[in-house]
């Protein structure tokens, strides 16, 4: 571990929002034996305004709630989460399990759209190894990829950011597992 500390700008200019953008990786099993406490130890020293989280899993609740932020999630058990501590109005998803969108008022008073995806991929139990092989083609893998992540783009875009876009335009962060 190298010892870092940061300092967050956000508390010093209403026009700064800090984002944190963060698969936790099966709901933070896998962070240490600390598991979730560390995830939030780790989300706590950020200092974020707005989390982006990818596989929350179950964990979602107990982060939100041990560090103080407004939660937005399909379900406690799901895939997606949006934390924020600035006022969030939270906004459906037509595929929650991809897509997790809310409009957030920052300091200054302006809205942004805000939203955690999480984009299909081909699935390779390792990855190096198919390209080690010398009978895989790494371009089959690129389309395979390519395939599943832009359909989950454009439904992104269509059912849920361009419709709430098209009646008032504003900035998008689109943060996620890509």
């Amino acid at each position: 571990c190298i010892p870092q500390e940061i300092v967050p700008s956000s508390g010093l200019n209403p026009d700064i929002v800090t984002i944190l953008d963060w698969n936790i990786w099966h709901g933070g099993t896998h962070v240490g034996n600390k598991g979730v406490k560390r995830v939030i130890e780790l989300i706590g020293a950020t200092g974020a305004d707005l989390v982006a989280m990818q596989e929350a899993y179950g964990s979602q609740e107990e982060i939100a709630k041990t560090l103080g932020y407004d939660l937005h999630t399909a379900s406690a058990k799901d895939n997606l989460a949006i934390y924020s501590r600035l006022p969030m109005k939270k906004l459906p998803a037509a595929k929650p399990f991809n897509s997790c969108n809310a409009l957030v008022t920052l300091k200054n008073n302006r809205t942004i759209f805000f939203n955690s995806c999480w984009l299909r991929y081909a699935y390779r139990p390792a990855y190096t190894c198919c390209y080690l092989d010398e009978g895989m083609d790494p371009k089959v893998w690129e389309r395979e990829d390519a395939g599943f992540s832009m359909k989950d783009v454009a439904t992104n875009m269509e059912k849920d950011i361009d419709p709430v876009l098209g009646q008032n335009p504003m900035p998008v962060v689109i943060a996620g597992d890509f």
